[in-house]
């Protein structure tokens, strides 16, 4: 992304999810992808604790849009581990035909 070699432009998550979502919306999923682990890197080392809830809510959803199962079960073992005074931050709730929506 041109953005990563500006040095004036905020990269963060969020920067990624968007790109993501653009991605998503002209059908490329490979791409999309690729965005989405980038964000998800992102909000990994660089987002405080209590602001990662949203970013992997966010994600979350979005690799539920874009059907990517496996991603969702990693990414759900992953928030296993973000855990604020022995509550889960995420969880899921089915909806219909195989897509998931994201609470919390």
């Amino acid at each position: 992304m041109q953005m990563e070699a500006d040095p004036v432009a905020t990269v963060d998550w969020r920067t990624y999810y968007s790109a993501a979502n653009a991605y998503r919306k002209v059908h490329n999923i490979e791409k999309a992808t690729a965005m989405l682990k980038k964000s998800e890197h992102l909000a990994k080392t660089k987002t405080p604790l209590r602001r990662r809830r949203r970013a992997y809510r966010c994600i979350l959803t979005m690799h539920a849009h874009i059907g990517n199962k496996d991603e969702i079960y990693r990414l759900l073992n992953v928030s296993k581990m973000l855990i604020v005074n022995g509550v889960r931050l995420i969880r899921l709730r089915p909806v219909s035909k195989g897509f998931w929506m994201v609470t919390s």
